[in-house]
């Protein structure tokens, strides 16, 4: 390749003695370097050879060639990423300045390889916030159209495939206990407002299971979170993230009340805080600290006075 003179005589003089160096790694062939995606539980793809690492990523591999990575089902399904070496080099930056839990705003989302390792980065409890493609996807339909499969359910949604896949399904709840149980079809447990479709089969069977709500409703009068979901779609047991705009509960190998503190803490709008934390005060003494008497004070009060603010505990715990 041959470099303009322009470029030669600036660079040189920025670079001094270094610009040979400069220049001979820019004729030598690009490495293939590809970027493991853990959350996908995806192996490494080579033994753990000097020279094949990526030094300042703990999860980058260099490969001897370019494969066809176009006909890998696990390259579409985000289970590692074709990433240039360079760009790896965030890990460190994160690593280095980032030690505290924090609220991202990724502008570059595109097509999300970065965001996905800047994501592994940020310490637990963060909240990562990346720009919309659904607009670029429907402004570019002509492309996408042929490249588009449909299974019937028996594949689609079959659990050994999801599993074997390692998908991280994300879902939407209606209501969510602190307890981390799920109501994804009923308001106040009577009126259906949309049916479960396929979030049980992903929820059950995906790697990752996440939920993501608005932590209110109806300026604010309603709590996505109270003390016990007046319906259950999916239990406390196949819940592992609830997202809000106040942040992440990463509920994974927590007991229920460890789960409660991280639900309030992180998800909960800070009007209900105080209300909820009273309820997991007044627990009856035991794994899972419900009380009968109250755990349905929020939908009471909802439907006497059509805010879940008024609650009044001393009402039901008598």
């Amino acid at each position: 390749m041959a470099l303009p003179i322009d470029f030669i005589t600036r660079t040189r003089a920025l670079l001094g003695n270094e610009f040979d160096s400069f220049e001979a790694a820019l004729q030598a062939d690009v490495p293939v370097s590809i970027r493991i995606n853990e959350k996908k539980g995806t192996p490494a793809p080579v033994a753990d050879i000097p020279g094949n690492r990526v030094a300042w990523c703990d999860t980058g591999y260099y490969l001897p060639e370019r494969l066809s990575f176009t006909f890998d089902p696990l390259f579409h399904a985000g289970a590692y990423y074709v990433q240039e070496a360079s760009s790896m080099f965030l890990e460190q930056a994160i690593r280095s300045h980032v030690k505290t839990p924090v609220r991202c705003l990724d502008l570059c989302a595109a097509p999300g390889g970065k965001s996905t390792h800047l994501a592994a980065c940020l310490p637990e409890g963060s909240l990562l916030v990346s720009n919309e493609v659904i607009r670029d996807i429907y402004a570019n339909l002509d492309f996408f159209k042929d490249k588009i499969l449909l299974r019937p359910q028996e594949i689609s949604n079959n659990p050994e495939v999801a599993r074997r896949l390692g998908l991280v399904a994300i879902n939407t709840a209606l209501e969510a206990d602190i307890f981390g149980n799920i109501n994804s079809t009923h308001v106040s447990g009577t009126r259906m407002m949309n049916g479960i479709g396929g979030s049980g089969d992903f929820t059950r069977s995906a790697m990752l299971s996440i939920f993501t709500t608005p932590s209110t409703a109806k300026e604010g009068k309603i709590s996505a979170f109270v003390p016990m979901v007046s319906h259950l779609d999916h239990s406390e047991h196949s819940v592992k993230i609830i997202i809000t705009e106040y942040g992440v509960a990463d509920l994974r190998g927590k007991s229920p009340i460890q789960r409660a503190r991280c639900i309030i803490d992180n998800c909960v709008h800070p009007d209900y805080k105080p209300l909820l934390e009273e309820y997991l005060a007044m627990g009856i003494k035991g794994h899972t600290p419900q009380n009968l008497k109250c755990c349905f004070a929020f939908h009471e009060e909802l439907a006497a006075s059509g805010d879940m603010h008024n609650v009044d505990w001393s009402k039901y715990n008598k």
